[in-house]
């Protein structure tokens, strides 16, 4: 799954022991050439103090405290999967339970009309227990058409005209009600048999259908995620500075000065205004900032664009991962960090590599980050090839999904 670009491998083990090696787990199937590819490992677990519980693993095999685009994709493959039934929902991370709220919509009906979870009649035009009309007439309880005429409690009929109670009509005419004209009883018993295993093969997917419709009648749009209230204390963050809020300060990176802010969404954050870095810059100056010694756990490092008060542009290196095309802390953090330096309103349009963010900082003191949460792709992890151990890992664009070991995860 992704969120705006920044792409995670989903592992789900809601129903399953969780495994012992979570950390290695990542470095092999975040590897972009010998692994998945992806800028982190979700796995979905269950919690005894929320909903859910999130764990995220960067490539490099760390455990940070939260992500703004990870926790969107496990919040909606969560809803969609079942696991939770109520919305919003709350997911537990290392940086504490979060409230996740969703904006959903009914998959399009035949008028084309998406309906939004507030107008959804399932008795309405479209019921399971009345008439059900994906493409043609198909009522469960009553007419039920799966390639041409077919009533699962009164006339099926699978190929031309079969009547299980009257008239059955697969190479001529026959009637097992009155008259038979099967060659032997034998015959006549298999024929009995085979109708019945292909009345039966038919309700079963009927009932699979329905129960599908039913499974797929909330759809997600996008994902509001309240992300708490920001951490200014700079011994919180953590921080080395000498004033009660990291805001304005300065340090030093191979000789190039840098004014930053710090912010902390549960994880540090290094806010930069003003620097155009080129590419070559940004890779050069990205890592050092990350590992630089005024952070003691390390940083995650965003450089800031203000076009207007109400618009900006980010570039983010995330702790541990490197480049990424979005970071949902990363964009509640820069706009905290914005606003306390008087650049922009409380509600700002964040563009990101990967797309844009609605980021606004409420009168509650509660930072909320809106943006979407997309499937990819899903797939089994085979396990054959080996990852080298190497520190630096590559970060091109590439693959993201959810993974599992022979068998399908993604909600259908």
């Amino acid at each position: 799954m992704h969120g705006l670009g920044n792409d995670f491998i989903l592992l789900d083990h809601f129903l399953s022991a969780p495994f012992s090696d979570y950390e290695g787990l990542a470095r092999k199937l975040c590897h972009r050439q010998f692994g998945v590819g992806g800028d982190g490992l979700l796995v979905v677990l269950p919690s005894g103090e929320a909903d859910v519980r999130m764990r995220i693993f960067n490539p490099d095999g760390s455990e940070p405290e939260m992500c703004g685009n990870g926790i969107r994709c496990l919040a909606r493959y969560a809803y969609e999967r079942g696991y939770v039934q109520h919305n919003p929902l709350r997911v537990e991370t290392l940086a504490g339970i979060l409230s996740i709220g969703l904006r959903l919509a009914r998959k399009a009906d035949q008028s084309g009309e998406d309906r939004l979870s507030g107008n959804d009649n399932l008795s309405d035009e479209n019921s399971l227990n009345g008439k059900d009309n994906p493409g043609g007439q198909d009522n469960l309880n009553g007419q039920n058409n799966l390639s041409g005429q077919d009533n699962l409690s009164g006339k099926d009929n699978p190929t031309a005209e079969d009547n299980q109670n009257g008239q059955d009509n697969r190479n001529g005419k026959a009637n097992q009600s009155g008259k038979d004209q099967a060659e032997s009883p034998r015959e006549d018993k298999n024929q009995d048999q085979d109708k019945a295993e292909n009345v039966g093969e038919a309700k079963a997917k009927a009932e699979a259908k329905a129960e599908a419709k039913d499974k797929d009648k909330d759809k997600v749009e996008s994902v509001r995620v309240d992300m708490g209230e920001p951490v200014l204390d700079p011994e919180s963050i953590p921080v080395r500075c000498t004033g009660k809020r990291a805001l304005g300060e300065s340090l030093e990176a191979e000789g190039r000065a840098f004014r930053f802010t710090a912010v902390s969404m549960g994880n540090p954050h290094c806010v930069i205004f003003g620097e155009n870095l080129s590419e070559k810059d940004f890779y050069r100056y990205g890592p050092l900032i990350e590992k630089h010694p005024l952070f003691p756990r390390k940083t995650n490092v965003e450089f800031i664009t203000v076009h207007s008060r109400q618009e900006m542009t980010m570039r983010v290196w995330e702790r541990g991962a490197g480049p990424t095309l979005a970071c949902g802390t990363g964009a509640s953090a820069a706009a905290v960090a914005a606003v306390l330096n008087d650049l922009i309103d409380r509600e700002v349009t964040v563009h990101l590599p990967g797309g844009d963010l609605l980021i606004e900082w409420a009168g509650d003191n509660h930072v909320y980050m809106t943006g979407p949460a997309v499937y990819a792709f899903r797939g089994v992890w085979l396990e054959e090839s080996t990852t080298p151990d190497q520190e630096a890992w590559p970060h091109a664009p590439g693959f993201s999904g959810l993974l599992t070991w022979g068998e399908s995860t993604i909600p259908d």
